[in-house]
């Protein structure tokens, strides 16, 4: 189906397109647009998506996430960022009641040094979740500094990675602009950028000889040039194998993919710039309806359930019911223009550690560790978690510990 309807856009494409003087094959377009993805250096971003939940588990309501930031060098490792997450919760369950509000973060990745600040902590809902609320508004408003320097087990892991983070950039570049994994549906024009409607090409995805040649491949190559132990590293490879039994089932497999995209309505489209041929919007969205896709998968053998877990509910069959609908829209501006990240001017040098009683350079097996923030005055204590962590106003009814004075 997906073969004839892309030798028809091809066709189509070789004569003059809603009275654009270029001709395009959408095929070479796509492949083009997805290869000039490699070539991005520096861009801003913006992400959304859009979840409503109807009925499953007897949860109801909406979540919105917003993911916004600019970033330089991307395609190294770190990736020079600046990025916040803005999470919007509207839910009602039959258990546990309403869960409500917003968690905002803020991020920044400059110069091997991690920056972190809670924007805004404002849910509400379960007793324990309000009980919670006080404790992690007391780190809001502060930036934390975690810097690689401070774990040279991490510093020699980060340049491997380096060198690693190249060749897995080059495979997936062959993989992308040698293969059609996507299959054109549509082109169309809008002004500046053509819009392509495209489908998974399940015929090619689902085939032996692509997952031999590539997706195979790209599994040992990443082995090979993991961090693994040599010794580990060669007995893994060794042992690979195409699973057949496996394989003779793809044309299942191949089916039933078919058949939960088709159930899903699923459409993903791209808007790709008639100058650059970058992708500079995506857009994806879909619907699931549970109980549907529930008489499309296949019961997993149930035959090595213990008790426990049939009691527990965590193994057995079940029945599931309720729809999941969902947008996810991306765009992408500025493109290979300078983004001007610094880090911040005031921050909180912080060892994640001593949530745990334990610092840098401490090992798991020592004998005795005791807890560097018990052994640390209000005023050391104060300058690792913010000063705000000891002026809070904790509510009368909270049920934790309230502050002696």
């Amino acid at each position: 189906m997906f073969k004839k309807i892309t030798l028809i856009a091809s066709v189509f494409a070789l004569v003059v397109l809603n009275g654009c003087d270029e001709n395009v094959d959408p095929q070479i377009l796509l492949r083009e647009a997805l290869g000039n993805a490699f070539t991005i250096e520096s861009t801003k971003f913006e992400s959304t998506l859009d979840v409503q939940i109807e009925n499953v588990e007897e949860t109801n309501g909406s979540i919105n996430f917003i993911f916004t930031g600019k970033g330089e060098n991307i395609l190294d490792i770190p990736s020079t960022l600046e990025y916040s997450v803005d999470a919007k919760f509207d839910l009602e369950n039959a258990e546990l009641g309403a869960i409500a509000g917003e968690l905002k973060l803020g991020f920044k990745i400059v110069e091997e040094a991690f920056f972190g600040i809670i924007e805004k902590f404002d849910l509400s809902g379960s007793p324990e979740m309000e009980a919670a609320k006080p404790f992690i508004q007391m780190f809001s408003n502060n930036w934390y500094k975690f810097s690689l320097s401070n774990i040279p087990e991490m510093v020699e892991q980060m340049d491997a990675q380096k060198e690693i983070q190249k060749e897995l950039i080059a495979i997936y570049k062959k993989l992308l602009t040698e293969n059609d994994i996507l299959l054109v549906e549509s082109l169309n024009e809008d002004g500046a950028n053509f819009i392509l409607e495209i489908a998974p090409n399940f015929d090619l995805i689902f085939s032996r000889d692509f997952i031999k040649n590539n997706l195979f491949e790209i599994l040992k190559s990443m082995i090979e040039n993991s961090t693994l132990d040599e010794a580990e590293r060669d007995k893994i490879l060794a042992e690979m194998e195409f699973d057949e039994e496996v394989l003779t089932k793809l044309p299942e497999i191949r089916k039933t993919a078919e058949k939960i995209w088709t159930l899903g309505n699923f459409e993903i489209t791209f808007e790709i710039d008639k100058n650059d041929r970058i992708v500079q919007s995506s857009a994806m969205s879909g619907e699931v309806d549970l109980a549907e896709l529930q008489k499309i998968i296949p019961e997993p053998d149930q035959s090595a359930c213990t008790d426990w877990q049939v009691e527990q509910g965590l193994c057995g069959p079940t029945e599931l019911s309720g729809k999941i609908i969902f947008d996810v829209v991306s765009n992408l501006s500025e493109i290979n223009q300078s983004q001007n990240i610094i880090p911040p001017e005031e921050f909180i040098d912080f060892d994640p550690a001593l949530i745990f009683g334990m610092g840098v350079g401490m090992g798991m097996d020592e004998p005795e560790i005791m807890s560097e923030m018990e052994m640390m005055s209000d005023d050391e204590l104060g300058a690792v978690l913010g000063e705000n962590s000891l002026e809070m106003e904790l509510p009368e009814d909270a049920p934790i510990a309230r502050p002696q004075n």
